[in-house]
């Protein structure tokens, strides 16, 4: 007998196997699909929102995402904050119940950031203009004395 006949011989009673435990097979295809679907539905669903940040030039990436992290702008379950090495990236990323409410919190963190921004850029405007007073009136005060 030639290998190419062993062979043969050999693929028809792997299929003959086959058809004749086709049952057990399909049972345990079918338990299978059963326990998946099954922990496809009873596991809770969780939802992911992301968002980069970039930091302005006077900030220091790391320093604002463990503001974030610590809950400086809010005590958010599921919130990481990381800096992108290297940029003045920030990647943030929530983890919710649900799909709004991921967008919802990552919405009012940004919010809040912008917002300490806001304040900060003001009083450093409202520094400035005190400045510029400052300086005009030393400056008037002086060309008054030498003319």
């Amino acid at each position: 007998m030639s290998n190419m006949e062993e062979e043969k011989i050999n693929l028809i009673d792997y299929i003959k196997i086959i058809i004749e435990k086709k049952i057990l097979i399909l049972s345990f295809l079918l338990a299978g699909l059963i326990i998946a679907g099954g922990f496809n539905f009873l596991w809770p669903r969780t939802y992911k929102a992301e968002t980069y940040l970039k930091v302005g030039s006077e900030e220091i990436p790391s320093n604002v995402a463990e503001e974030i992290n610590v809950g400086f702008f809010g005590n958010y379950p599921g919130l990481k904050a990381v800096n992108i090495l290297g940029t003045d990236l920030i990647k943030v990323e929530i983890v919710s119940k649900s799909p709004d409410e991921a967008k919802n919190n990552l919405n009012n963190i940004n919010k809040s950031i912008l917002e300490k921004e806001s304040r900060k850029i003001k009083a450093k405007k409202k520094y400035l203009r005190s400045e510029e007073r400052r300086v005009g009136k030393e400056c008037r005060s002086r060309w008054s004395r030498y003319h």
